[in-house]
């Protein structure tokens, strides 16, 4: 498998699994009546959104405090905002986050998805229907739950149709795309030298060298 472009990774890692999902798509289309052959598309875009979502989440949260307005016009955050009004207007969305109180922000919204996927062996995923196996899944709903230093408890639900999933693993990697895009060159070139100190530090620590060198990996 050749290697990951690091500078535009989440453009690379994204194409990488779009690719995937169209070849599992036609699998499933082409032998979905041959059991030795048979695949599942609904898992297998619920494995791309983990990727699709919490890859570039992470890597640029903190990328210049990323600001709703700046990526405004952009047709894929247009996508994703009229999705939440949607929504919102069906009862499939709600939040009681301080923050999400005069509308829940697209990047909210990615963030509340992040939440509900990094922590779904605690039940923070649900599919439907329940327990199932004559009918193929139809949706799925994502929570989130946040409690601040006073006790107070602030909840997310949404409930998502696989149609609606497949269309935020286009818009979700493609609106980070831009971000990164955004990124200059010489920012690029200081990641990928932090990143080859990374790397560095890692064979060290693998080698048995001195552990508190690993904090600059965590920074």
């Amino acid at each position: 498998m050749s290697g990951y472009i690091f500078q535009e990774f989440v453009r690379d890692f994204s194409s990488r699994t779009r690719q995937n999902m169209n070849v599992i798509d036609s699998i499933y289309t082409e032998h979905s009546d041959e059991p030795e052959k048979k695949v599942y598309e609904v898992t297998q875009v619920i494995n791309s959104l983990f990727g699709m979502i919490i890859v570039p989440f992470e890597k640029y949260k903190d990328q210049n405090k990323i600001n709703e307005k700046d990526y405004s016009d952009d047709q894929n955050y247009i996508r994703i905002k009229e999705l939440i009004r949607d929504l919102e207007r069906n009862k499939f969305l709600r939040s009681t986050y301080p923050w999400d109180r005069n509308g829940i922000g697209v990047f909210s919204f990615i963030g509340h998805l992040r939440n509900a996927l990094a922590h779904s062996g605690n039940g923070r995923l649900n599919f439907y229907p329940v327990n199932n196996k004559k009918d193929n899944i139809k949706a799925v709903y994502f929570m989130d739950r946040y409690e601040d230093d006073l006790g107070q408890i602030s909840y997310f639900c949404c409930k998502l149709s696989i149609k609606r999933i497949q269309g935020l693993c286009e818009q979700i990697p493609s609106l980070y795309e831009v971000i990164e895009k955004d990124i200059s060159e010489k920012e690029r070139a200081i990641i990928f030298k932090e990143h080859l100190n990374q790397i560095s530090q890692l064979d060290s620590f693998l080698e048995g060298d001195d552990a508190t060198k690993m904090d600059s990996v965590f920074k």
